[in-house]
């Protein structure tokens, strides 16, 4: 068990943009592709080949600066990839007001602190360690007096607080797209998750795709759950069933709802779909320490991307670095997970990653699920109850499986019923290759 480099000033001669996104009345794009052997239709789109079993993690400008202020950029890098995260996903770098809103979304020097040139220096210099950067792409930041709010009054509807985007107008489309590209080009992004994107008719998201060139190797979130975004659109929605599965007033039904998101996720969602679930929650919760690393093992070993919460770095004396995350996580038990993810095929995204199925076990407190990829297994089983469990399935087992971490126990047709997991714990076996071969 394991315990370029100009401003876009395009954005602001907004009555100059000529391209029109969507007609008057735009249809939803409704394909889903049908599974032809092993392969797809054309139609769906690819994921990019870095993509398949990433780890990703939230943070802020503010606090890479700290830390690249504290020590070198090599040694931010090397800890964030030593901690297991590949991606980082920031906010944009604007300036705010005091109430902590954004000030703009316009990328002019102006209106952000750090540079063009600095932010596709730091980027260039996390893609040398391997560590890629997302940008959240989130309208309900706008403030009433953005710049880009008052230069466009059919782009936006506002009230005395709220700013509203008129998401079906044809110029706040184009804008938005145009926004994306700069961003990604002048910056070195390597791509965005779109917020309130079900807003929009998804033939937008469609060309916002589209138009940043068939070759670009972008991963692309949304936060609409909706199976039809795979098709077309973008790489990875979010699995929003996972955020209260190990909540203290669920524990009851997790089983259940475990069951049925998986029953969901094989009946609703392309196999190539990627599926995000964001480990994020109180950090002052009596119950994190306890129930934490039950998200955190579900969110490594389930058939989706895991995006860890509010990751920080603390410097020493020496100028060492060391990555730390929200309160309740456990930084080791990520780095652990993720270097097991990284190592497992069974365990990546979409195609790339195993098959998942339910195990049916005799306890009714025992969440058990397995990802197989041909001869390859592995099987998670997770005590969610105040007692001891002893780890006994219905179907057969077949073969060997040995638990990963420190202590090596060993799962078959022998020893099931006899395997006993802590409260509040978790295992998870890897089946092994044969003893002897013929």
């Amino acid at each position: 068990m394991i315990a370029d480099k100009r401003p876009y000033s395009r954005l602001i001669a907004l009555g100059t943009l000529a391209l029109l996104l969507i007609s008057c009345n735009p249809e939803e794009h409704t394909s889903v592709a049908r599974q032809v052997a092993p392969t797809y239709e054309t139609e769906v789109i690819k994921h990019p080949s870095w993509s398949v079993d990433v780890v990703c993690a939230n943070t802020t400008w503010n606090i890479i600066r700290e830390a690249l202020r504290n020590t070198t950029a090599r040694n931010v890098w090397k800890a964030t990839r030593d901690a297991g995260i590949d991606v980082l996903i920031v906010d944009l770098p604007v300036s705010k007001y005091d109430d902590g809103a954004l000030k703009s979304h316009l990328p002019t020097e102006r209106f952000m602190p750090l540079s063009a040139d600095s932010i596709q220096s730091i980027i260039s210099d996390a893609k040398g360690q391997g560590v890629s950067f997302i940008l959240n792409w989130n309208w309900a930041q706008l403030h009433p007096d953005d710049p880009w709010v008052k230069s466009c009054a059919e782009c936006f509807t506002v009230t005395e607080s709220q700013v509203t985007p008129n998401t079906g107008d044809a110029l706040f489309n184009t804008t938005q797209q145009e926004a994306l590209q700069w961003w990604i080009d002048s910056c070195g992004f390597s791509g965005y998750i779109a917020h309130q994107s079900g807003d929009q008719p998804l033939i937008v998201w469609e060309q916002v795709l589209e138009s940043m060139g068939k070759s670009r190797k972008l991963l692309c979130f949304t936060d609409n759950m909706d199976p039809a975004v795979h098709s077309v659109a973008f790489h990875a929605s979010r699995m929003e069933a996972f955020e209260s599965l190990f909540a203290r007033e669920n524990l009851r039904v997790s089983k259940a709802r475990a069951e049925e998101i998986i029953r969901n996720e094989n009946e609703r969602y392309l196999p190539t779909a990627f599926r995000s679930m964001e480990l994020s929650g109180n950090p002052d919760s009596l119950d994190a320490a306890q129930l934490g690393p039950l998200r955190t093992a579900f969110a490594f070993t389930f058939k989706g991307v895991p995006i860890v919460d509010s990751l920080h770095w603390n410097v020493d004396t020496a100028g060492v670095a060391s990555v730390a995350f929200a309160k309740w996580i456990n930084a080791p038990l990520v780095r652990n997970l993720a270097r097991y993810r990284h190592q497992n095929a069974c365990l990546n995204n979409g195609l790339a990653g195993g098959d998942l199925q339910t195990v049916n076990t005799e306890s009714l407190a025992l969440v058990a699920y397995k990802r197989t990829k041909e001869d390859d297994a592995v099987i998670t089983f997770i005590n969610y109850s105040e007692l001891p469990i002893r780890i006994e399935v219905s179907d057969p087992v077949k073969g060997e499986y040995l638990s990963i971490g420190k202590e090596q126990i060993i799962f078959s047709q022998h020893t099931n019923g006899t395997v006993v997991i802590p409260p509040y714990s978790f295992w998870i076996f890897e089946k092994q290759k044969p003893r002897f071969t013929p």
